[in-house]
């Protein structure tokens, strides 16, 4: 049961502004919930809160009032996320002490559109074709790792890896290059530099969050901070100047994020980034395009490996697909069936940001999934409440990448398939709109060119004596809390190249 108490000052003002919104007296959600804003904000300090807000939905609906002046829509993606006039709410705008510009998350609509305008060529479709070989690189690079752990062990003790550490080591490097011109080397010495664990500590920033929605708090953070993590703040804000100031004094044509920045600020001055959001962004690149990879991909092969079924199947199509490991490219692997059905619902079942992407309404409020809400509200629609509810998709906790294949998903021979009715329109695993990830074309290729190697090259199971995790029983702070995804590894005996 969930208890949070509150002022009483504060309860009148809940009461005072239910009834001032008196169009939304009848949203369901908890009492609780509705008149305080507090367990909302303990169940994101704790970690849970978008399992919270599911459950909330599974009890009462498609619409529910997550807190006085909040609400979740299981079907508002559309209504929320295309529109450009919705922006994201002052809370959860971050910019932490120090830090002296915003990045694509924090900034306002204005400055968002500017950022968007410099960023996107170099995440094109046109971009992602020439980033295939500095990604193809780094692939190899932990393809041959992981032959060399494999290779340790023997029939009777294979070898035992943490693929969350691996593919985030090549994630890393990957992004890293991309961003900053220069690896982090993660792969190359088989570990995160230690400054890497300061910048992936998201729990803190979301104790920012909860601050500022009581602004004398709000105004306390900068001095409530621990002098250890300004420092360490400090430390990766230099470290992200140095590696720009590297990219800098690189080839402006380099295949990169910042080429085409620095290409836009020569040709459009009055809107050219500044060295400092050209720091901030590049950093936000390196973890955005880190993060999404590693859970969707480990997420991914954890499913695989507890469903013999799918695996045997996706493995079968994978190795008859290509004569050899060089054959497997992003063209190559676009138009592999299963492969692609197989990812996106591990993208269902594992969505690298499972919480909802705050927006309040403007003006004179508007119209979510057919409810009119107010203006100063503030709405959202979350990946884990759409992908897991039995409303959107058939039997929304099983593992069935065939709800994903076309002609399967709309009729199986003569009978109508179960997955027929699945909101497949829904599935936003990176947003859509103004704001979505930029870096989804990335995404996609190096999800499926990692997913592909990784089975035609190696043999994977689940070690002897030990299970895992359940999914839901990690803690999420924006992204999932990975806890280690360690499976048996062994390089298959009929590989070549």
């Amino acid at each position: 049961m969930f208890i949070g108490g509150f002022e009483c000052k504060y309860t009148i003002s809940c009461w005072v502004y239910n009834i001032f919104f008196h169009s939304l007296k009848n949203i369901p959600g908890p009492l609780l919930w509705k008149t305080s804003r507090l367990p909302f904000l303990i169940s994101m300090l704790r970690g849970n809160l978008p399992l919270r807000v599911k459950e909330h939905h599974d009890r009462y609906g498609a619409v529910v009032r997550v807190a006085p002046d909040e609400l979740s829509f299981l079907d508002g993606w559309k209504d929320i996320y295309s529109s450009k006039y919705l922006d994201r709410p002052r809370q959860w705008r971050i910019i932490p002490p120090g830090v002296e510009a915003d990045d694509l998350i924090s900034a306002t609509t204005a400055i968002h559109a500017r950022f968007r305008k410099a960023i996107l060529p170099g995440f094109s479709l046109k971009a992602r074709d020439k980033q295939e070989p500095l990604v193809t690189h780094y692939v190899d690079l932990l393809m041959e790792k992981l032959q060399n752990l494999g290779g340790e062990g023997t029939k009777e003790k294979p070898s035992v890896v943490n693929m969350v550490e691996w593919i985030s080591y090549a994630a890393f490097d990957m992004t890293s290059d991309l961003g900053w011109g220069r690896p982090l080397q993660c792969l190359e010495t088989g570990r995160y530099q230690p400054w890497m664990t300061m910048i992936t500590q998201y729990q803190a920033a979301l104790f920012a969050v909860a601050f500022k929605y009581y602004p004398p708090l709000g105004r306390l953070v900068a001095f409530l901070t621990p002098s250890f993590a300004l420092e360490a703040l400090n430390t990766v804000m230099s470290i992200a100047r140095e590696n720009v100031q590297h990219r800098l004094a690189l080839s402006t044509e380099r295949p990169d994020f910042i080429g085409p920045i620095i290409a836009h600020n020569k040709s459009s001055p009055a809107k050219a980034l500044s060295l400092a959001e050209m720091e901030t962004n590049s950093t936000l690149f390196v973890l955005g395009g880190t993060e999404p990879t590693t859970v969707a991909l480990t997420g991914t092969l954890q499913l695989l490996l507890t469903n013999p079924a799918c695996m045997e199947k996706i493995c079968a199509e994978v190795r008859s697909a290509f004569a050899t490991e060089k054959d497997i490219t992003a063209s190559s692997t676009e138009g592999l069936q299963y492969l692609n059905a197989v990812l996106r619902e591990g993208l269902r079942m594992c969505p690298p940001f499972p919480d909802g992407l705050r927006r309040v309404i403007s003006n004179n409020g508007t119209t979510i999934a057919g409810v009119f809400v107010p203006a100063g509200m503030t709405v959202s629609s979350a990946c884990w409440s759409t992908f897991q509810s039995a409303s959107m998709f058939h039997e929304p906790q099983k593992f069935a990448p065939e709800r994903w294949i076309e002609g399967v998903a709309v009729k199986e021979g003569e009978k109508l398939s179960p997955y027929a009715s699945d909101r497949r329109d829904a599935f936003y695993p990176f947003s859509l709109g103004p704001r979505n990830c930029p870096g989804q074309h990335l995404a996609w290729m190096e999800m499926r060119i990692l997913l592909a190697r990784l089975l035609w090259k190696f043999e994977f199971g689940v070690p002897e004596g030990k299970h895992f995790m359940e999914w839901t029983q990690q803690k999420i702070f924006w992204h999932w809390q990975q806890e280690e995804v360690e499976v048996e590894i062994s390089v298959r005996a009929d590989t070549h190249n």
